[in-house]
Formats: structure tokens, C-alpha cells, sequence
């Protein structure tokens, strides 16, 4: 191979390599939607406090366990009292955000300080 040819090779190669750094360093998209979603449904004091209606779910892996579900967020909830421990319920949560790690690997994890049962169906609403 000529000179010329060679310093073309070695900037492509270059180039290539760079290029593949910067997509390695890049942010992933769906994490940082993630991340906002939470950032969102904070307090307006931004204290780490989330509050939402959702729904209390049967997780059946892991040993089974109790998650709450407020549309597409999920939420792993350290210490659900066992009165609130059922499949379907709908509920009004007020809990703190937790940055902590769980083996089950579902959910956002928090700590729940204020449930209460909501949206029930009344019995003239027919």
C-alpha cells in the first residue's frame, strides 16, 4: 500500500474508534425517561417523597410479594401493612423514594408512610 492510502486506513480506523467511545459514553435514552418519570411525581418540595393512586398487585415470583402499580410505574414497598396486602385493592400513597437495591429487581423501591384504600366502587353507581 501506498502512503496515501495507509493515512486514510489509519484516520478511518481513527474515526471508528472514537466514534465507538463516544457511543459507549452516551446516556441511555430509557434510563434518563426513567429517571424524569420519578422526578415528575416528586413533591413540589423535591424532598424525595412520591404521592399516587395505583393499585396493590400479587407479585407471584421471588416467593411471591405484594407491589403497588399506578399506571405504568411500578413500586416495590418495604413493610406493606398486611391489611393492605390484596390483589386489586386501589390506594392513595404518599411514600419516600428509597435509591436501595432488592434482589426481587421489581419496581421502584420505597418506604411507605400513608396508605389508604380509595376509588371504591359505590353501590349506587350502577
Amino acid at each position: 500500500m501506498n502512503t496515501d492510502a495507509t493515512t486514510k486506513m489509519s484516520i478511518r480506523v481513527a474515526l471508528c474508534g472514537v466514534l465507538l467511545l463516544l457511543a459507549a459514553c452516551s446516556s441511555d435514552p430509557k434510563e434518563d425517561a426513567e429517571e424524569e418519570r420519578f422526578k415528575v411525581q416528586r413533591s413540589e418540595d423535591q424532598s424525595g417523597y412520591v404521592e399516587f393512586v395505583g393499585q396493590v398487585t400479587y407479585v407471584p415470583f421471588e416467593g411471591g410479594f405484594y407491589g403497588l402499580v399506578s399506571g405504568a410505574d411500578m413500586y416495590d414497598p418495604l413493610l406493606l401493612p398486611k391489611e393492605y396486602q390484596q390483589d386489586g385493592l386501589k390506594v392513595r400513597v404518599r411514600a419516600r423514594l428509597r435509591d436501595w437495591v432488592s434482589g426481587r429487581n421489581w419496581g421502584r423501591m420505597v418506604h411507605v408512610v400513608m396508605i389508604e384504600p380509595c376509588c371504591e366502587k359505590k353501590d349506587d353507581d350502577d
